[in-house]
């Protein structure tokens, strides 16, 4: 039965190919659809005469799969369309739903905003937690040239310059001390963020036990600053912080600058 169907659905599609047979199927079936209720006897005496026209000749096993498409056709579309409601929801009869879309300014604007507040709380705090792995603070006084290339905006080049301040130096009091380096593509005032200072780690010198070349080497201290201090230790027999903070050898400024380094 399955293999009649299949070869007569088979020679109906083929048949709808044709052009000039297509044109009298749709006369012979409109004169009928005038007359004539659609109902499975009509349709079997339909067939069998457009058989007789030689428009399309099936055998009878074929004949026999035509009958049985036209009456499932029949059962399932045709006669539910005429008996059942127009709004009944039988799938094959169900109509298109349009469904019209909600332009965005339609929509309430206290929805909008609370949509917005909450997208924007959750890009905060995704943005906070990415810069907070990313950007860990950097000890300034046991870092190495390799974590220093790492940040952004120092190179090989800047990463030698801030260590060699530091030795300079005996280590940093603060970040800003590296605005002494005028490094002019790295902002230190914007970028601070991205370091930390141990002051315990600064190195502190005897500068009595100094030469005069070595306390030179200090970068906050000058050729005449260096005389002064010498004549200092000349008069009072040594020389130290305190004696240069008591009997003021140096400007206040510079006692300040160099007292986390020197005993």
């Amino acid at each position: 039965m399955c293999q009649c169907v299949s070869i007569a659905s088979t020679k109906v599609i083929g048949f709808f190919y044709d052009a000039n047979k297509r044109t009298t199927f749709y006369k012979y079936f409109s004169n009928y659809l005038n007359s004539t209720l659609l109902t499975p006897f009509f349709i079997v005496t339909y067939v069998d005469n457009f058989r007789k026209g030689g428009l399309m000749l099936f055998n009878l096993s074929e004949r026999k799969g035509v009958i049985i498409c036209l009456v499932v056709i029949t059962a399932t579309i045709i006669i539910p369309r005429q008996l059942l409601p127009k709004e009944h929801n039988l799938f094959l009869l169900t109509p298109p739903i349009e469904v019209t879309p909600i332009a965005f300014n339609q929509i309430p604007t206290t929805t909008k905003l609370k949509a917005n507040s909450q997208a924007n709380n959750v890009n905060t705090k995704a943005k906070a937690q990415e810069q907070a792995k990313q950007f860990i603070p950097l000890e300034l006084n046991s870092a190495d040239s390799v974590s220093l290339i790492r940040l952004r905006g120092i190179g090989a080049y800047y990463a030698s310059k801030i260590l060699k301040y530091r030795e300079r130096l005996g280590g940093f009091q603060s970040v800003k001390q590296l605005n002494d380096l005028k490094m002019t593509y790295f902002n230190v005032d914007s970028l601070a963020h991205l370091f930390t200072v141990d002051t315990s780690l600064i190195r502190k010198v005897d500068m009595d036990s100094m030469s005069f070349k070595a306390i030179l080497r200090h970068p906050y201290l000058e050729y005449e600053d260096v005389q002064m201090i010498f004549n200092a230790k000349r008069k009072h027999g040594k020389i130290s912080y305190k004696i240069l903070e008591k009997y003021k050898i140096l400007a206040n400024f510079k006692l300040k600058n160099i007292k986390p380094y020197f005993k």
